[in-house]
């Protein structure tokens, strides 16, 4: 077997790696409850849908951060918003107080 063929086995079976742990990553991510409630929020918000022309969908690669310590936690996401019209970006800040069940949006700012 080649060097060459040796090489590109092994660049295949690194990108096939962080493929899986890329796709892992994304799929953990929106299946959160923070996300959740980042994407339904996003669905009925007057500005996204009035920026958009009205919402299709979302992206398939979501970003973010999600940390929760003793029960209270603060989330941020990227989302892509794809719209009639035009699609945005959004940033979509929350927040979950120990005393409550559920995730707050916090904040949300969008751009193109």
């Amino acid at each position: 077997m080649g060097i060459w063929k040796k090489i590109m086995i092994g660049l295949s079976a690194i990108v096939l790696s962080l493929s899986i742990i890329f796709m892992s990553f994304v799929v953990v991510l929106k299946s959160t409850e923070a996300y959740k409630v980042s994407e339904s929020f996003l669905k009925s918000d007057k500005d996204v849908i009035k920026e958009t022309g009205g919402i299709e969908g979302f992206g398939f690669f979501p970003t973010g951060n999600l940390q929760i310590t003793n029960g209270s936690g603060e989330a941020i996401f990227t989302i892509k918003v794809k719209g009639k019209e035009k699609s945005l970006y959004v940033d979509v800040y929350l927040i979950k107080a120990k005393t409550i069940d559920s995730w707050f949006v916090q904040e949300v700012e969008f751009y193109d």
